[in-house]
C-alpha cells in the first residue's frame, strides 16, 4: 500500500486489481493476519503500515491517526471486534490508496515462475506529482484591506490539487500528520508505504534504496515499480546499471564536503552546503557526473535491435529516472520511448507528467493532448488510462491559467470514470473559480457524496456556500473538514473568514491562532486577526497582532489596511486612540483644502451641479468607471486592438455559426494575455465570464458567439479609438458572412443593445438575450431611422460609427472611458480625497464654493463630507496641473527633440505668473451650469 496516487494511469477502478495482483494481496493478508481469523485487528494493521514503510519512522499518534482513517473510509469492510476483511484490504488497493506491486516487493514475498512471464499486466508507475508555488488561497475570507487575490480554491498543500498531486495522494482519507521524518542520509528518503506520509514526493527516492529485501539474489532490482512485468533479461541489466550509477551518487552526496569515507550521521557538516546543491540535488559535479553516465546508458539502449526491447527499456529507465527527480533525463527516456511507439498513451502520459514537473506547461499540455488523441483511437485498449490523462491535463491548463478549458477535460474524466470523486472535486473548485457558483456547488455536492471523508471537497464546498450567502451550511461544511483532517490550513483560514463575517468575532480570534501556530508567518492570518480583535473590541491586542504583522512583512498591504482601518474609526474614540500610533502613508493637505474629512455624506444627484456644461455628469462619471474598472481587471486595454483582428478569421474548429465553447475563448484570449501571469489571468477570465461570457452564454450550454464576443470587447482594447470600433464592425461583418462589407440594422441595433446590457447592465434583469424577440427588433430599427428604411436594411461603417456615438441607440460612454484612459496616471501635488482620504489620481472634482476635492469615485456616487451641507455643490473638473511643466520644457526642445536656437528660454518670473493664473482659475467665483 505504498504511495499509490491517483494520477497513475490504471486510474481508481477496480480493475486495477488483476488475478496476479489479487493473488499478492491476499499473500499481503495471510502473512500479517498472525491469529488466522481472516481478519487484520489493529495490530495486524499497524505491523503491516511500518512494514511496508521500512525507510519511514512513525510515531504511536501517526499510526493511530492512519488507523483511524482507515477503519472508518472503509467501516462496511469493518468487523468491530475483529478488524479489517480481506475485501476491504482488496478495496484500498482498488481505490488506489497503496501500490500493491510496490508494497509485494518491499515485503519480500515472491509468487512462483509464472508471475514474470509474458503474459504478466505490467503495473503502472505512480505518475510524477507536480509540487508548485501556488499564491496565497483564493477562497480566503480577509478583510477589505487586505483582501486575498480572487481565484480557485486550492489544495491544503498550496500546490494545485489533483489526480497527481501531493494534495490528494497525501492529505486525502489515509495520510497521517505531517510530522513523519526519514531515518535514511539526505537525498535518499525511501518510498513511503501505505497511505503515505507527508514527504515531498520530489525527495523520494527512485525504486532503489538501501534495503537488500528491495533486490533479488542477482543484485537485480525487483520492486513492483519498474521491475515486476518487464519481459526482456535486458531491461534487468540496464536497471542494474542505473541502480549502480544512483548509489555511487548516493554515497557520494551522503559524505560531508571534505569528510573522509566514513562521513556519515554524527560526522562534520552533514549535508553538503546549499550552494553546491546541482540542479536537482546532490553536488554538481556529482549531478554532471552522473548525467553523462546516464546518457551513455540511454545510448545504449539506442542500439538495441528490437524496438520493443529498447522501447521498455527506456519506459522503465525513465520511471526510475523520473522517481529520483532526474526531470530532465526522465524527459529523454519517454521522449525516445513515444518515438519508438507513438500510439503508446502511457508514453505521452509520462512525458507530460515530467514537463509539468519541470514547469514547462506548454509542452506538457501538449504531450497530455496527443496522449487523449491516441487513446480516442483506440477507446478499449486504455479505457483506464483516459480519465487520469484528462485530469492530468486539467491540472495542468489550470497551471497556465486555462480554468474554463479545465472544466471541459475535468467534466470528461468524471463521464468516462463516474466514481472519480477527485475529477468532480477538481470540476467544482475550477468553476468556483471562473464565478459558476451553482454549477460548482452540484459537482463538489456529488464528489462528497462519492467520498464522504475527503476534507478538501468540505472544504471547497463550504466556501462556495459562503459565497452563495448560504453561511450556516458552509460553518457545517468547514467543521466537518477540520473533523476529517484538524489542521487543514484552507479550512482553517476560510472557516475563521466565515466566521468573522458573521460577526463571531472570538471564535474567528481562535481560529487564526490555530492557524498561526501552524504558519507562524502568516502575515494574512496575522492581520485578520487584528481586525476580528477590533470587531470584538480588543484594541491594544489588536494593535499588538499589527504590529506583530509588520514584523512578518512589510508590504504595501498592511499599510493600506491601517488607514483604512484609521477612517474607519474616527467616530471611535477608544479604537482611533489605539490605532493612532501605527505607521501610515498619510498624505497631507493643500491650500487649506480638506485631506482627510469625516463620515461620507451621500446626497442626491442632481445637487450636484457643474461648472461647465463640457464637465461630465455624476451619473456618466459611475457608470464610466464601472466600465473602466472592468477594463483595467480584465487587461484588456493592454493589447493593441490590431491583435484582436488577427484572431477575427475562421480557422480550424470555428463552424460557420460561430458559436463555440468559451474554452476556445478562454485559448484566444491566453494567446492575447501571454504576459500575464496564470493567476492574474484566472481573475480576468472571471470578470469576463460573469460580465461577458454569461450573457452570451443563452442555452446555458458552455456555447458562445465568437463573432460577437470580440466585437463586444473590441471597445475596450488599446488603439486608436475608431480602429477599435472598426474591429468591432469587422467582426460583426464576419459573423454575418456578408461579402459586401457591411452588416445589417438588426444585427447592428441588436450589437447595441448587447453592449449596454454587458457593460450598463439594468438592475434585476435577466438575460437579455433570452428576452429578445424579432418584432422588437424590427420596431427598434424602424424608430432609429424614422420608417425611412425597412428592417432588413444595411449599414456601412460610418453609419456605424455615428450610431456608436449616439447617445440614446448607441454607446456614447465609450468616449468618458477613454477621457479616463488618459488621465488616470495624472497626480494632483499629493492632494487627497476629502472623502475617502486616498491620493487623487487621474480626474479631480473641487467644490468652488468650500474648497474641498472629491475623486472620480465619491464625485460619481455623490458622496460629500458630512462636515458641509449644503443644498447644491458646484464642481469644477480639474485637470493635470502637472501639464505647466510640459510647457515650460517644450520651450527648449524643437518638435525633432533637439534645442531650438530661436527658442528663448522662460523666465522663472513667467513660471511664476502661470502658475498664479492657474490657482487664480481655481478660485475664481463660480459660474454655474445646473445639471
Amino acid at each position: 500500500m505504498g504511495g499509490k496516487d491517483v494520477g497513475n494511469g490504471d486510474g481508481l477502478r477496480t480493475p486495477l486489481l488483476t488475478p496476479l495482483r489479487l493473488r499478492k494481496v491476499d499473500m499481503i493478508f495471510r502473512n500479517f493476519d498472525k491469529d488466522a481469523n481472516g481478519f487484520l485487528d489493529r495490530e495486524e494493521m499497524a505491523n503491516l503500515v511500518i512494514a511496508v514503510n521500512p525507510r519511514v519512522t512513525f510515531t504511536a499518534e501517526q499510526i493511530n491517526a492512519i488507523l483511524e482513517e482507515v477503519f472508518r473510509t472503509y467501516a462496511k469492510y469493518i468487523d468491530t471486534a475483529r478488524g479489517l476483511t480481506i475485501q476491504g484490504l482488496r478495496q484500498t488497493y482498488a481505490d488506489g490508496a497503496g501500490d500493491v506491486d510496490r508494497d509485494f516487493s518491499a515485503l519480500g514475498y515472491s509468487l512462483d515462475s509464472e508471475g514474470g512471464g509474458p503474459g504478466t499486466e505490467k503495473s503502472i508507475v505512480i505518475p510524477i506529482t507536480p509540487v508548485t508555488t501556488a499564491p496565497p488561497t483564493p477562497m480566503a475570507r480577509s478583510p477589505p484591506p487586505a483582501r486575498a487575490p480572487a481565484g480557485r480554491p486550492r489544495s491544503p498543500t498550496g500546490g494545485v490539487p489533483g489526480a497527481f498531486d501531493v494534495a490528494d495522494a497525501r492529505r486525502g482519507p489515509f495520510a497521517p500528520p505531517p510530522s513523519v521524518t526519514s531515518s535514511r542520509p539526505p537525498g535518499s528518503l525511501g518510498r513511503p508505504g501505505p497511505f503515505p506520509a507527508y514527504t515531498d514526493i520530489s525527495t523520494r527516492s527512485s525504486i532503489r534504496g538501501g534495503s537488500e529485501r528491495e533486490r533479488d539474489e542477482s543484485g537485480i532490482l525487483s520492486n513492483a515499480s519498474s521491475a515486476d512485468g518487464i519481459v526482456f533479461a535486458n531491461t534487468h541489466v540496464l536497471l542494474s546499471d542505473l541502480d549502480r550509477i544512483l548509489t555511487k551518487e548516493d554515497e557520494a552526496n551522503w559524505r560531508a564536503p571534505g569528510a573522509g569515507a566514513g562521513g556519515g550521521p554524527g560526522s562534520a557538516g552533514e549535508e553538503p552546503a546549499e550552494e553546491e546543491l546541482g540542479p536537482e540535488g546532490g553536488s554538481g559535479k556529482n549531478v554532471s557526473a552522473v548525467s553523462k553516465e546516464v546518457t551513455e546508458l540511454q545510448s545504449k539502449i539506442d542500439k538495441i535491435p528490437s524496438s520493443e526491447e529498447a522501447f521498455e527499456a527506456h519506459m522503465e529507465i525513465g520511471k526510475v529516472l523520473a522517481d529520483r527527480s532526474k526531470f530532465r533525463e526522465a524527459l529523454v527516456s519517454f521522449t525516445k520511448a513515444a518515438q519508438l511507439k507513438p500510439t503508446n498513451v502511457k508514453a505521452h502520459f509520462r512525458c507530460g507528467n515530467v514537463l509539468y514537473r519541470m514547469k514547462n506547461y506548454g509542452k506538457a499540455r501538449e504531450s497530455y493532448e496527443k496522449g487523449i488523441e491516441v487513446g480516442k483511437a483506440n477507446p478499449m485498449i486504455y479505457t483506464s488510462v483516459m480519465p487520469q490523462l484528462h485530469v492530468n491535463l486539467g491540472i495542468t491548463l489550470e497551471a497556465e491559467g486555462m480554468l474554463l478549458c479545465a472544466c471541459d477535460h475535468y467534466r470528461e474524466a468524471a463521464i468516462l470514470n463516474t466514481q472519480h470523486f477527485r475529477a468532480l472535486k477538481l470540476l467544482g473548485s475550477a468553476l468556483f473559480g471562473v464565478g459558476e457558483l451553482d454549477k460548482a456547488e452540484q459537482a463538489l455536492e456529488h464528489a462528497i457524496y462519492l467520498r464522504p471523508s475527503y476534507a478538501d471537497a468540505h472544504c471547497d464546498y463550504g466556501s462556495t456556500l459562503h459565497a452563495l450567502g448560504e453561511d450556516e451550511k458552509a460553518k457545517r461544511m468547514f467543521k466537518r473538514a477540520l473533523e476529517l483532517f484538524p489542521e487543514h490550513a484552507n479550512a482553517l483560514y476560510n472557516y475563521a473568514g466565515l466566521l468573522r463575517d458573521m460577526g463571531e468575532f472570538a471564535e474567528a480570534v481562535s481560529i487564526y491562532d490555530r492557524i498561526l501556530k501552524l504558519e507562524p508567518k502568516n502575515w494574512r492570518a496575522m492581520l485578520n486577526k487584528a481586525v476580528a480583535l477590533l470587531g470584538d473590541k480588543q484594541h491594544e491586542e489588536a494593535k499588538l497582532a499589527l504590529k506583530d504583522a509588520f514584523k512578518i512583512t512589510n508590504r504595501v498591504e498592511l499599510y493600506d489596511a491601517i488607514r483604512h482601518l484609521k477612517r474607519i474609526s474616527r467616530k471611535n474614540k477608544q479604537l482611533s486612540s489605539a490605532l493612532e500610533s501605527l505607521p501610515e502613508q498619510a498624505t497631507p493637505g493643500r491650500d487649506g483644502e480638506l485631506a482627510y474629512g469625516g463620515q461620507a455624506l451621500v446626497v442626491e444627484l442632481h445637487r450636484f451641479q457643474r461648472y461647465s456644461q463640457k464637465m461630465t455628469s455624476p451619473k456618466t462619471m459611475a457608470e464610466a468607471l464601472e466600465v473602466r474598472a472592468f477594463q483595467r481587471h480584465t487587461r484588456v486595454c493592454r493589447f493593441d486592438v490590431t491583435k484582436l483582428r488577427a484572431e477575427v478569421k475562421d480557422g480550424p474548429g470555428i463552424p460557420a455559426d460561430k458559436k463555440v465553447r468559451k474554452a476556445v475563448v478562454e485559448r484566444i484570449m491566453r494567446k492575447l494575455l501571454h504576459f500575464l501571469s496564470a493567476e492574474t489571468f484566472q481573475g480576468a477570465m472571471r470578470a469576463m465570464n460573469e460580465r461577458v461570457l454569461s450573457v452570451l452564454e443563452t442555452k446555458r450550454n458552455g456555447m458562445v458567439d465568437l463573432a460577437l464576443f470580440f466585437a463586444l470587447i473590441a471597445p475596450l482594447c488599446g488603439g486608436d479609438v475608431d480602429e477599435r470600433k472598426r474591429v468591432a464592425f469587422q467582426a460583426l461583418v464576419w459573423a454575418s458572412d456578408k461579402t459586401s462589407g457591411e452588416i445589417s440594422e438588426r444585427d447592428a441595433f441588436k450589437y447595441f443593445k448587447v453592449l449596454r446590457t454587458v457593460y450598463l447592465p439594468p438592475k434585476n434583469e435577466s438575460s437579455l438575450l433570452r428576452q429578445e424577440q424579432e418584432e422588437e427588433e424590427e420596431e427598434l430599427v424602424a424608430a432609429t431611422r424614422g420608417g425611412a428604411r425597412a428592417a432588413g436594411g444595411t449599414m456601412s461603417f460610418r453609419e456605424f460609427k455615428e450610431v456608436f456615438n449616439d447617445p440614446v441607440k448607441g454607446f456614447d460612454l465609450l468616449e468618458t472611458v477613454l477621457m479616463l484612459e488618459q488621465r488616470d496616471r495624472i497626480r494632483h501635488s499629493g492632494l487627497a480625497c476629502a472623502v475617502c482620504a486616498y491620493t487623487l489620481v487621474g480626474l479631480r472634482y473641487k467644490e468652488v464654493n468650500v474648497g474641498f476635492s472629491l475623486c472620480s469615485l465619491c464625485y460619481g456616487e455623490g458622496k460629500v463630507p458630512q462636515e458641509f451641507k449644503r443644498e447644491t455643490y458646484v464642481f469644477k473638473e480639474m485637470k493635470a496641473e502637472n501639464r505647466l511643466f510640459p510647457e515650460r520644457f517644450s520651450r527648449f526642445v524643437s518638435s525633432g527633440g533637439a534645442r531650438s536656437p530661436t527658442s528663448q528660454p522662460a523666465s522663472p518670473s513667467s513660471a511664476g505668473q502661470q502658475q498664479q493664473q492657474q490657482q487664480q482659475q481655481d478660485k475664481r467665483p463660480s459660474t454655474v451650469a445646473a445639471h
